[in-house]
């Protein structure tokens, strides 16, 4: 059997993955039956949709971001936590293969801690720029963060 090693995607990466992850499925199977039977009648069918769009769960309503929670109520964590949650797992696969496809480049050439510094200062700055511009809107996700990363992928590129 072929061993996984965290190294070959970026230790960063394989960390952020995992984290959204684990996420993903405890906001898909904690969820109020009243947020579920809004989905679907069919409990079943609504733990389905959840999981493939939705982000109904306990984490979702906890974690994603908000500005109005963030600078009127002190919930200071959102503009962590709404990085590994994601609006179901088309939302988080389409993420993770940014993150697989150019986020290991850059961690390679930039070291693990630089990178995981840039990915997470990053993807703060674009909650609170977000936050300003629209501070009742819920959002979630590590896109800003990934785009961030882009961004940094197009300067390193600029720079030879």
């Amino acid at each position: 059997m072929k061993k996984i090693s965290l190294k070959k995607y970026g230790i960063v990466n394989s960390v952020i993955i995992i984290l959204c992850v684990v996420c993903l499925l405890f906001n898909s199977l904690i969820v109020s039956q009243d947020a579920l039977k809004i989905i679907s009648p069919n409990i079943g069918m609504a733990y389905v949709l959840n999981f493939l769009f939705g982000c109904q769960g306990e984490l979702g309503k906890l974690g994603t971001m908000s500005g109005d929670l963030v600078f009127n109520h002190g919930q200071w964590w959102r503009l962590f936590i709404h990085i590994f949650l994601h609006v179901g797992v088309i939302h988080m696969v389409l993420n993770m293969m940014a993150l697989i496809v150019l986020g290991k480049y850059i961690e390679r050439k930039l070291g693990s801690i630089k990178y995981g510094l840039y990915f997470i200062g990053i993807s703060v700055l674009d909650a609170l720029i977000i936050s300003l511009i629209y501070p009742n809107n819920m959002s979630a996700g590590a896109s800003g963060g990934i785009f961030g990363v882009i961004g940094v992928a197009f300067v390193m590129k600029l720079m030879k």
